[in-house]
C-alpha cells in the first residue's frame, strides 16, 4: 500500500498522538556509540616496555616512558597531551651517569604540575629511583634522587601525592644481589626526602606492586614476598606517614607465586584493600583474589579456575563505590590460546559473572592488562589480542550487569601492538602501549569517546512498542552534509554542527525548538559507510549503485518532544532533508539418525500429520546443501557457546554451519566473547530450521544443514538485531541488512548473504511505513541476496492488511522482490485455530505457506525454550517446538538454500539463481490441495511449500538460463514536465532530487534478444528479472521503481526465445524554477539493463544450455596454474564479446572485452587466491565457458 504524504502524516498524527494520550510508553532500550577520536605514537622505547600514563586537573594526559637518544641509551620520556591529542610538549631527562633511564609511574597535583618516579643509571652502573617535578608548561622545577644503602638496584613501581603535596613513592631495592625488598620513599613538595622505609620478611625477595593511601592518608604497600624459598605469599604493609614506621602487615599464601607473576591492587571508599594475582604453579595456577580489612585482616579469598589444568593469571583490579570488585586477565586453552578474561565479586566474595572474550581462533591468544571502574558502575578492560598475524590493543565495555558495550581494535602501523595502560574519565577512554617491534617500536595511545542511548518505546493501547521515543531517523541531502565527518569511519556520534554544515544545523535545530546544532545529538545508522560506498557487487556478479545511505542519521530530540510535529517541521525542509521518520520497532512473528526427526513432521510426514509437511526427503536424495550459500538469520543472535561450560547438544547440532555473525545493537562478533546468551530462542530457532546438521546422531534435522560431512550444508550468518526487551528498532535492522547482502561495503561485518530470513515485522500501522527499510530491502534485491519475510500471526479471521517487510513486494519492488511466508497448519493448509496455535495472516501477495504449527515443528532453542503448551511431549534441553510464521519462513528460506545450492556455477551450470528463479519456481511447484497445482487463493497463497519437486526443477536436466547482454536501441522524446514523487530516494537512494516537477527529456531503450536452444530443450517458463533490471517507466509521475516491459515470443519446436524489452529513463534538465538540474535518472541511456530467466528440460547429459560443451576452439592453459593462464579463443567472435573469470563463490574477479580479431589472451593469475576458477565467455546470445584450477 502506499502513502500520499497527506494522508500520510495524517493518519501518523491520528495514530501516534491515540497512542501518548492513552498509554505512553514502554521500558528502555538502550545502544551504545563509540568514537576513536584520534591515536598518536611517539618515542623509540627500549626493550624495556614501561609506561604510565595519568590525567592532570583540566583533562589533558601526562605519559611518561623512555625513548631511544642512542643505541643502548633510552632516557625517561614525558609527554603532554591535550584532550584532542594534540602534542603540548615533550621533555626528555638523561640521568648523571648518561646511561639507561626509564619511566615508570606518573601522578599530578591540582596545579597540573607533573611527577614522575623513573629509575635512572648511576655512576656504578646500577639502577637508583629519581623523581622529577615538571610544571605545567613542562619546565622541570626539581628532581631528586635516592640510592639505596648498598648501592645496587632500585627502581620505582607507584607514585602517589597525598592532600599536602607530599609524595610517596613505592619499588625494590637490592639490599644484596640476592635479597630484595619492598621500599617506601616520602618527599615533600620541594623534593627533600623525609625518610624512607624497607619491608624485608625473610631475607629473601619482596616485590612491591601497588601503592594506596588509607582514610587518614598513611600510605599501604602492597606485593609478592617470599616466605621460604619457593613459597610465595600476598604481603600488604602499613606505615605511618610521619615517620615511616611499619604498622601492620598482612600475609596471604598464595604457592606457585614468582617474581613475574601478574598483582595488581587497589583500595575501595571503605578502606578495604584488594589484590589480585594467581595461586598454584604452571598450568595449575588459578586466579586469585583477596579483600582485606582496613585494619589488614583477611575478609575473603577466591579463585577462578578456567580450563582445567591451565593456568587462570588476574593482572588488573577496580572497585565500585558498592564495594563490588572487577578482576581482569587471561585464562589459558587446551588448543594453546587464551581468553580475555573479566570477573565480577559483589561486597561479601560472591561471583556476579564472568566474562570471555574469545579471540576468533582457539589457538590465539588474548590478555586483559588493565581496567577502570566507569562511572555507570560498568568497567573497561583493556589488553591485547592476536589476530592471526599481529597482536592488537582490545578494549572492551562491559556494564554494570555484564553485557558487552562495545569493543574496539587498535592496529598500529607496524606489527605488534601491546595495550600497557589505561586511563578513563567519564565517557573517555585513553589507551596506551607499544606499537611495533626493533626500530620501528613507539608508544601509542588511543582516545575512545562513547555514549549510550537510553530511550522509551512508544507503545499502542494493546501495549506493543510501535517505535522509540525521542529518536527520529532522517534522510539528508547530499549538499548539506558534511562528507569529511561522513568518511571518518571510526566517528559513529556527534553533534549536527559536526554533521551538517553548521548553517543548516542551526536550521534543522530551529525547526525542533532547539537553540543550535551543537545542542542535537546524532548518531550514523550506517556507520561503517562513507561516500566512497557507491558501487557493490550483486551474488551474480553484477555492478550494483548503492544507495547513498551514509545520508540517513538518527537524531535525539528533547524529552516531551512531539515526533508528529518533528517529522511535520523537518519535512517542510525540502532541500536539506529527504525525509524524516520514526524509528521504528519490530517483532518477532511468534506468540511466546537425528533422533527427534519424528517430532519433525513439517519436513517428513507422520502416522498423525500425514499431510502436514514440504516433501523434503526427495530434495535431500537431490542436495543437502554447500557452504559456499550463505543465509543470514537477521534476528536475535544465534545461541553460541553454553554460557556454563556444561555441554550445549543444541549449538553442537548447528555445528560449525554458524560460520559468523554480528550483533548490531550491542556492537560484537559472536566468536569473541563466552557469554552469547541471546535475550530470546528465536533466532536460534529460525537458524536451526535451516541449518541444524542431519545425520549426525543428535537434535533435529535441519533443511540445508548437510550431512555433517566436510563441505555440505549451507553456511549461516547470525544478524543481531534484538535488545533487551526483545525490540527490533529500525537503526539497527536497516544496517544489519546492508551489511548482510552486500559484500566489499562499509565494515563489511557479514560477507554478502544469498538468502536472509526475516521472521518479523510490523503493521499495519502507518509508521510502519519506512523509507530507510525499504532502501534497505530493495539493495538486498538488487544485490541478488533472496528476502524471506514472515506474513505475520493474528488472533482474529482475516482478511488482513499489510505488514512489512513481507508486503513490500509487489508495492516498492517487482512481486518477486521478496519472499512472502505463510503459515500452514497440521493439515497443510492455511492455519487457523482448527489446525494450529493461532491464525496466519495472507494476502497482499502472500506467496506460499509453509508449516507454522507448534505440533509439527521442533527446532534448537539453546538456553531459552518457551514451553509452548502444545509442544507435547516436550522436548530434551535446548530444543523446543517453535511455531508461527516466524517457523514458516525459515523452511522456505532453507529450501531456497538447498536450490541454490543445486543450481550455480560450481555445479557446472552458467549462472547462479536469481531471487526471481527461487521464487517462480517455489510457487510453479507449490502443493495446493485444495485448487490443484499453479492456482492462487488469498488464504494459501500458492500452496504449500514443495522442497522435493522445487529441488527437482533445478537439478539436471532443469536448468535456468540467464539473459545477456545486447546491445541497445535508444529512442529519444521531446521534454515535458515530469513530477519526481516524495518518496523517490525509498527506492533510488542515490538521486537526491526533491520532490516537485522538473523539465525533462525521456529516453526509451528498447534490447532485441533471441536464444535458440534446440529441440533437445523444453521452454517450461520464462519471467522478467527486476533484480537485475536498470531502468524505469514511461509514467511521467517518477516513484523511482526499476521497471521494464517485456513481449516473449516462444516457438517450441525449435525451443526458440524471441524476447523485446523495453525500459526508461529521463535526463531532467531543470527544476520548477528554471535552476540547472543536468542530471540522469536513474542512468544514462548506455547503462541500462534488463534481464530475463528461462526455465529448461534439457537432455539427460546435464549439459547445461548456456554451457555448450566446450569445442577444442576455446581452452585454458595450463591448468593448475601458478603465474599465468593462455587462453586460446575462438574466430569469427561477434562484437561486444567479454570474458568474465569468475571465483569458487561466483564472484567475477576479472571482465575484460574480447576484440573480434583476439586469437589467444593471456591473464596474470599470481596475486589470486587458491581454487577452482570458471571462465565464460559472452557472445551475445550464447556463452561458452570452461575452468581451470588455480594453485
Amino acid at each position: 500500500m502506499k502513502y500520499s504524504d497527506t494522508r500520510l502524516t495524517r493518519m501518523l498524527r491520528l495514530v501516534l498522538c491515540y497512542i501518548a494520550l492513552i498509554l505512553g510508553f514502554a521500558g528502555m532500550a538502550q545502544k551504545s556509540y563509540v568514537n576513536k577520536e584520534w591515536s598518536e605514537t611517539i618515542g623509540l622505547p627500549d626493550t624495556l616496555n614501561w609506561s604510565a600514563s595519568v590525567f592532570d586537573f583540566q583533562g589533558n594526559v601526562i605519559m611518561a616512558g623512555n625513548t631511544m637518544t642512542e643505541p643502548g641509551n633510552p632516557d625517561v620520556l614525558i609527554n603532554k597531551y591535550d584532550r584532542d591529542g594534540g602534542l603540548m610538549w615533550e621533555r626528555t631527562f638523561d640521568g648523571e651517569a648518561h646511561g639507561p633511564d626509564y619511566g615508570a609511574a606518573v601522578a599530578t597535583d591540582n596545579y597540573g604540575n607533573a611527577f614522575i618516579a623513573a629509575a635512572t643509571t648511576s655512576v656504578n652502573g646500577m639502577q637508583d629511583i629519581v623523581v622529577l617535578k615538571y610544571d605545567e608548561e613542562g619546565d622541570l622545577v626539581w628532581h631528586s634522587t635516592w640510592d639505596g644503602v648498598s648501592n645496587l638496584i632500585d627502581a620505582p613501581t607507584s607514585i602517589k601525592l597525598d592532600p599536602a603535596g607530599n609524595i610517596y613513592v613505592a619499588g625494590i631495592t637490592y639490599s644484596t644481589f640476592n635479597n630484595v625488598d619492598y621500599v617506601l620513599l616520602k618527599f615533600d613538595a620541594s623534593g627533600n626526602l623525609l625518610w624512607h622505609s624497607n619491608y624485608d620478611h625473610s631475607g629473601s625477595i619482596d616485590i612491591a606492586v601497588g601503592l594506596e593511601l588509607n582514610a587518614n592518608n598513611d600510605p599501604v604497600v602492597s606485593g609478592a614476598s617470599s616466605a621460604t624459598p619457593g613459597i610465595w605469599e600476598y604481603a600488604t604493609v602499613g606505615y605511618n606517614k610521619i615517620n615511616g614506621g611499619q604498622t601492620d602487615a598482612q600475609r596471604v599464601s598464595v604457592p606457585g607465586v614468582s617474581i613475574n607473576s601478574a598483582l595488581a591492587f587497589t583500595r575501595d571508599i571503605d578502606g578495604h584493600f584488594f589484590l589480585t594475582g594467581f595461586s598454584g604453579e604452571d598450568d595449575g595456577r588459578d586466579m586469585q583474589t583477596v579483600k582485606l580489612t582496613g585494619g589488614f585482616t583477611l575478609d575473603w579469598a577466591r579463585t577462578y579456575d578456567g580450563d582445567a589444568n591451565r593456568a587462570d593469571v588476574g593482572k588488573a583490579i577496580g572497585v565500585d563505590p558498592e564495594g563490588q570488585a572487577y578482576v581482569a586477565g587471561y585464562s589459558d586453552l587446551a588448543e594453546g590460546g587464551s581468553l580475555f578474561m573479566t570477573v565480577k565479586y559483589d561486597a561479601q566474595g560472591n561471583t556476579l559473572w564472568t566474562r570471555e572474550f574469545k579471540p576468533k581462533e582457539p589457538e590465539y591468544r588474548a590478555e586483559a592488562e588493565k581496567l577502570a571502574v566507569t562511572q555507570d558502575g560498568g568497567v573497561l578492560v583493556v589488553g591485547t589480542v592476536f589476530n592471526g598475524e599481529t597482536n592488537d590493543f582490545l578494549t572492551v565495555k562491559y556494564a554494570a550487569d555484564g553485557k558487552q558495550e562495545w569493543y574496539k581494535y587498535y592496529d598500529g602501523l607496524n606489527g605488534d601492538d601491546k595495550a600497557l595502560g589505561l586511563i578513563a574519565v567519564g565517557k573517555e577512554a585513553y589507551v596506551s602501549g607499544i606499537t611495533g617491534e626493533g626500530p620501528t617500536k613507539t608508544y601509542s595511545m588511543v582516545k575512545y569517546r562513547y555514549t549510550t542511548v537510553k530511550d522509551s518505546a512508544v507503545v499502542d493501547s494493546s501495549g506493543t512498542p510501535i517505535c522509540m521515543d525521542r529518536q527520529l531517523i532522517v534522510s539528508f541531502r547530499k549538499p548539506v552534509v558534511n562528507t569529511e565527518w561522513v568518511d571518518k569511519k571510526e566517528i559513529q556520534f556527534s553533534t549536527l554542527d559536526k554533521a551538517l554544515d553548521p548553517a543548516t544545523a542551526d536550521v534543522v535545530a530551529h525547526k525542533l525548538n532547539i537553540s543550535s546544532g551543537g545542542k542535537v545529538p546524532v548518531y550514523k545508522v550506517f556507520f561503517g559507510m562513507t561516500t566512497a560506498d557507491s558501487i557493490s557487487i550483486s551474488r551474480l556478479g553484477e555492478e550494483v549503485p548503492m544507495p547513498e545511505f551514509w545520508r540517513v542519521l538518527k537524531i535525539g530530540l528533547p524529552e516531551g518532544t512531539d515526533l508528529l510535529a518533528a517529522i511535520d517541521s523537518l519535512n517542510t525542509l525540502n532541500q536539506e532533508i529527504t525525509y524524516a521518520q520514526v524509528n521504528n520497532i519490530y517483532q518477532p512473528y511468534d506468540i511466546p539418525n537425528d533422533p527427534l526427526l519424528h517430532r519433525q513432521p513439517s519436513l517428513v510426514p507422520t502416522a498423525s500429520y500425514p499431510n502436514a509437511d514440504i516433501n523434503v526427503d526427495p530434495a535431500w536424495d537431490i542436495q543437502t546443501g554447500i557452504p559456499e550459500v550463505k543465509v543470514g538469520i537477521v534476528d536475535d543472535m544465534v545461541e553460541g557457546i553454553n554460557r556454563d561450560g556444561a555441554y550445549n547438544e543444541a549449538v553442537e547440532d548447528l555445528g560449525d554451519h554458524v560460520a559468523g555473525g554480528y550483533d548490531y545493537v550491542w556492537n560484537g562478533w559472536q566468536y569473541q566473547y563466552q557469554e552469547f546468551h541471546p535475550f530470546s530462542e528465536h533466532g536460534t530457532a529460525c537458524a536451526g530450521i535451516v541449518g541444524a546438521i542431519r545425520n549426525n546422531g543428535i537434535g533435529i534435522a535441519g533443511i540445508a544443514g548437510g550431512t555433517g560431512a566436510p563441505n555440505t550444508g549451507c553456511s549461516l550468518y547470525s544478524a543481531g538485531i534484538v535488545d533487551g526487551y526483545v525490540y527490533m528498532q529500525l537503526d539497527d535492522i536497516a544496517p544489519a541488512i546492508v551489511d548482510a547482502s552486500t559484500d566489499g561495503v562499509g565494515f563489511d561485518w557479514i560477507p554478502g548473504c544469498n538468502i536472509l530470513n526475516l521472521s518479523w515485522g510490523a503493521g499495519p500501522r502507518p509508521e510502519a511505513f519506512s523509507p530507510a527499510l525499504i532502501q534497505a530491502v530493495v539493495n538486498a534485491y538488487h544485490n541478488q541476496c533472496m528476502v524471506v519475510a514472515a506474513r505475520g500471526n493474528s488472533g482474529d479471521p482475516g482478511p488482513y492488511a499489510v505488514t512489512f517487510p513481507s508486503c513490500y513486494g509487489g508495492t516498492y519492488l517487482d512481486e518477486n522482490g521478496i519472499l512472502s511466508i505463510g503459515a500452514s497448519g497440521t493439515d497443510g493448509l492455511s492455519m487457523t485455530f482448527a489446525n494450529g496455535p493461532f491464525y496466519t495472516q495472507y494476502g497482499n501477495d502472500m506467496d506460499l505457506v509453509a508449516p507454522g504449527a507448534t505440533q509439527i515443528i521442533a527446532s534448537t532453542v539453546g538456553h531459552h525454550p518457551t514451553n509452548f503448551p502444545l509442544c507435547q511431549p516436550g522436548l530434551p534441553a535446548y530444543y523446543d517446538c517453535f511455531q508461527g510464521t516466524s517457523a514458516a519462513a525459515p523452511h522456505a528460506a532453507g529450501v531456497a538454500a538447498l536450490m541454490m545450492s543445486e543450481h550455480n556455477v560450481l555445479s557446472g551450470a552458467a549462472n547462479d539463481l536469481a531471487p526471481e528463479d527461487v521464487e517462480h519456481i517455489m510457487e510453479s511447484t507449490a502443493t495446493d490441495d485444495l485448487n490443484g497445482p499453479g492456482t492462487y487463493d488469498d488464504p494459501n497463497g500458492w500452496g504449500r511449500l514443495n522442497a522435493g519437486e522445487a529441488v527437482r526443477q533445478v537439478a539436471s536436466p532443469y536448468w535456468v538460463f540467464h539473459s545477456t547482454s545486447v546491445h541497445p536501441v535508444p529512442t529519444t522524446f521531446p521534454s515535458e514536465t515530469i513530477h519526481i514523487n516524495s518518496w523517490v530516494n525509498a527506492w533510488s537512494g542515490s538521486w537526491d532530487l526533491p520532490a516537485g516537477d522538473y523539465t525533462a527529456a525521456r529516453t526509451e531503450v528498447q534490447f532485441s534478444y533471441s536464444n535458440t536452444f534446440g529441440p533437445d530443450y523444453t521452454v517450461l517458463d520464462v519471467w522478467n528479472r527486476e533484480s537485475s533490471t536498470l531502468g524505469i517507466s514511461n509514467n511521467p509521475n517518477v516513484d523511482g521503481r526499476y521497471d521494464a516491459n517485456y513481449i516473449y515470443n516462444i516457438d517450441p519446436t525449435t525451443a526458440t526465445v524471441n524476447v523485446t524489452a523495453t525500459t526508461n529513463c529521463w535526463y531532467v534538465m531543470a527544476d520548477a524554477n528554471g535552476n540547472p538540474v543536468n542530471q540522469w535518472i536513474p542512468a544514462p541511456p548506455q547503462d541500462l539493463m534488463t534481464a530475463y530467466s528461462v526455465h529448461l528440460l534439457g537432455p539427460e547429459t546435464g549439459v547445461s544450455v548456456e554451457e555448450v560443451s566446450t569445442p577444442s576452439d576455446f581452452s585454458v592453459y595450463p591448468s593448475p596454474a601458478s603465474d599465468f593462464v593462455n587462453i586460446r579463443l575462438p574466430g569469427g567472435l561477434p562484437p561486444n564479446t567479454t570474458l568474465d573469470v569468475l571465483d569458487i563463490t561466483g564472484r567475477i574477479v576479472l571482465h575484460r572485452k574480447v576484440n573480434s580479431g583476439m586469437q589467444t589472451l593471456q591473464i596474470a593469475v599470481e596475486g589470486w587466491a587458491d581454487g577452482v576458477y570458471c571462465l565464460r565467455l559472452n557472445q551475445g546470445s550464447s556463452i561458452r565457458s570452461t575452468r581451470f584450477v588455480k594453485h
